[in-house]
């Protein structure tokens, strides 16, 4: 075997990228709704708690029709104005696969 040239560099680097590949680790998000009198706010959140800022948030109803979509600010908020009673999905994507989902009801009024 010849150690010179950097021979044993060349094969010590490929033996590491065998043994370590490249692992990207991507966060969880989270999804909280805040339902008030004539708004909704979406509130998106990686599991650090730190905000899903420009995360596009997309509201469908139960037929899987969009209806709306924005995207959240630097706190992670996004608000709507309440939509009529129903049952509704509310998906949230940061990108590079950072995406959440949840379902929101809206009460029939009494």
């Amino acid at each position: 075997l010849d150690l010179r040239g950097g021979t044993m560099t060349r094969i010590f680097s490929v033996c590491a990228l065998l043994l370590f590949p490249l692992v990207s680790f991507s966060h969880e998000m989270g999804i909280e709704l805040k339902l008030k009198e004539t708004e909704v706010q979406v509130i998106v959140f990686f599991e650090d708690d730190t905000p899903a800022q420009e995360a596009k948030v997309t509201l469908k109803d139960e037929s899987q029709k969009v209806l709306l979509t924005g995207k959240t600010n630097a706190k992670g908020v996004w608000t709507f104005a309440t939509p009529k009673s129903g049952k509704y999905t509310v998906h949230a994507d940061a990108g590079e696969k950072h995406t959440a989902k949840t379902t929101l009801t809206i009460p029939a009024p009494k």
